[in-house]
């Protein structure tokens, strides 16, 4: 019998590895997308090349059009590689309201009338085309920017169609799924996207733009306003119209992993934009919040299809911008730049990141100002070092990411390939600090990093490595990057290996398990239980009814104690929660803790609620 339990148990090990292998062979055609560094153009706030479509343009209005277009684009390609960057998301391109509503310009292109043909304030069909074309030339991808959610304000399709559209109000609840899907976008007429009709209609608009123009993929606006069943059957028109190897990049304005997991799945997205990631640089980052979050974060890519898929970014045109957030300091501003640049996930940049744009989103769309290029400022040639190292590095794109330490002022990670590994450790205190990390995988002693050329890094000593530990010298609000290079061909093959492992079967069957030990002093309800809750499958992801939370004993009076096994190399949060005689539940009030096994050692936590 237990022979017959081992066979199974070993079984459903080897289908879950099968099955994830089966997900990394689909993802083997779009690997090409981890060696790319995307910039979003704002088409009318980016580059004047032609005054021939300059209709009531005014650059002093923030509501309107202040004359760029697809020549000015295409004049600015040389300034875009001469950065570094290797595609470009352009804003849409569908003809959009010919007039002002209530003072403002579709400037930005999201107010679509006619989904099919091109608005003259940009340009042309045919220098769309010309414009794909020079960008191919040049070794550089196009994504188009592709609105099905909504139509733009007085559109004719929706007075000359109703039946496409849902006749409902502006979204007002906005943890309601079924307004969010159904109800007004700021009172712009809403497709209803569960019907047939409409599915074919953008089956038709999809093929239209891939066959008319080639771009190597589309930017999905507002994924989250419109149902998975519409995405899963769009996104394969697209696959099977375009190829495997188009990027289908979805906008889901989310911070939940566990909604990024499903939507991502489900609606049959070859990308995201990394959303949770995006709030905790915002928090830790620019804000100053404990960096042992960005730990937590990272910690959650294991529910990921493949979260070296997921694209990165540090603002858009939709949110304040990053040199804002951070109150105008550069400093932590390159620190996020630093992350953004050498962190898993496909980088997208917004124009102007490279020039330190500043911007709020409100009142008056700050954020969207007028492109500013300078390509002798420092920040401009900090950026250009940053992607020069990143292209450069094979680890920086597509080696595996793994976790190194974490405290409330400091965060290191690596990339790792068979060849090279890549060391990225941020001291986030204002203070200069000493800094001992291991090492992603084995080193002799006295291995000499590789300090990036080019690459200014002010404040940071060159490392020394002993013991297995790199041990170096950061400044305050600084980033370190070393390179070490194998001594010998796949020399780190088997390290990567059980990265892979990890990856395709987080916390199975093999993986080491630590003793943590938990304490709570708190005196509940007589007939109480108290639970134990957090971020891992064995403290049921949160889950406050799963039946997998470990229960705590009362050891004493007013004390309660539980033992639980937890996998090595985790970074989790968790916190108690008390489960009445009657099956309510009580959270304890204020901040997760944030633990780590990644170090090989158990944990002892200790709180009084």
């Amino acid at each position: 019998m237990k022979k017959y339990i081992i066979f199974v148990i070993a079984n459903v090990v080897f289908l879950g590895y099968a099955a994830a292998g089966a997900r990394l062979e689909m993802q083997h055609s779009l690997n090409e997308w981890r060696d790319q560094v995307l910039y979003f153009v704002l088409i009318d706030r980016f580059e004047n090349g032609c005054k021939c479509d300059d209709f009531d343009v005014n650059p002093r209005d923030p509501g309107g059009f202040h004359g760029g277009d697809l020549e000015g684009v295409r004049a600015r390609l040389p300034y875009l590689q001469e950065l570094g960057v290797t595609g470009i998301w352009l804003s849409p391109v569908a003809r959009n309201r010919p007039m002002r509503f209530y003072g403002r310009q579709p400037y930005h292109g999201y107010w679509i009338w006619d989904h099919f043909t091109f608005d003259p304030r940009f340009g042309t069909m045919r220098k769309l085309r010309e414009l794909c074309q020079d960008l191919h030339r040049r070794g550089m991808k196009l994504l188009l920017d592709m609105v099905v959610n909504h139509a733009g304000y007085d559109a004719p399709i929706a007075k000359e169609k109703p039946e496409l559209f849902h006749q409902t109000d502006e979204i007002r609840d906005w943890n309601d799924r079924e307004q969010l899907e159904s109800g007004r976008l700021f009172g712009l007429p809403d497709f209803a996207s569960e019907k047939p009709g409409v599915q074919l209609f953008f089956d038709k608009v999809a093929r239209h733009w891939i066959e008319t123009i080639h771009p190597d993929g589309f930017r999905l606006d507002a994924v989250k306003h419109v149902p998975l069943g519409f995405w899963k059957h769009f996104n394969g028109v697209v696959a099977m119209t375009a190829g495997r190897e188009f990027l289908s990049l979805g906008e889901l304005l989310d911070g939940n992993p566990t909604v990024m997991n499903r939507t991502w799945r489900e609606g049959g997205f070859t990308s995201l934009f990394d959303y949770p990631l995006y709030y905790t640089v915002l928090d830790v980052i620019a804000r100053g919040g404990d960096a042992r979050q960005l730990g937590v974060r990272f910690g959650m890519d294991r529910i990921y299809p493949e979260a070296g898929m997921l694209s990165t970014f540090l603002d858009n045109h939709d949110l304040d911008r990053f040199m804002t957030s951070c109150g105008g300091d550069e400093r932590r501003y390159r620190l996020g730049l630093v992350l953004l640049l050498t962190a898993r996930g496909i980088p997208m940049l917004c124009y102007g990141d490279e020039a330190g744009l500043p911007g709020a989103q409100e009142p008056w769309g700050e954020n969207r100002r007028s492109m500013r290029f300078d390509t002798e400022s420092g920040l401009f040639r900090f950026t250009k070092a940053l992607i020069a190292l990143r292209r450069g590095s094979e680890a920086l794109r597509r080696g595996f990411q793994k976790h190194l330490a974490m405290d409330r002022d400091l965060y290191a990670f690596a990339r790792l390939v068979p060849d090279q590994q890549a060391i990225v450790v941020f001291n986030l205190a204002t203070a200069p600090r000493d800094i001992r990390i291991p090492l992603a995988a084995p080193l002799p002693d006295g291995a000499r990093a590789v300090m990036p050329a080019g690459l200014p890094q002010p404040g940071v000593a060159t490392p020394t490595v002993r013991n297995g530990e790199l041990s170096t010298r950061i400044d305050g609000l600084q980033a370190g990057v070393f390179l070490f290079e194998a001594d010998s061909p796949m020399m780190w093959a088997s390290e990567c290996d059980r990265l892979l492992k990890s990856r395709m079967a987080p916390f199975e069957l093999g993986t080491a398990r630590l003793e943590c030990r938990l304490r709570l002093d708190h005196e509940p309800a007589s007939g109480s239980s108290v639970l134990l809750i957090g971020g891992l499958p064995q403290l049921g992801e949160w889950d406050a009814g799963s039946p997998v939370l470990p229960e705590l004993a009362r050891t004493a009076s007013g004390t309660w104690d539980v033992a639980v096994d937890l996998p090595a190399g985790s970074v989790f949060e968790c916190k108690f929660l008390i489960r009445g005689p009657d099956g309510s539940v009580a959270w304890q009030p204020g901040d997760n803790a944030i633990c780590e096994t990644a170090s090989g050692a158990g944990i002892r936590l200790e709180r009084t609620w």
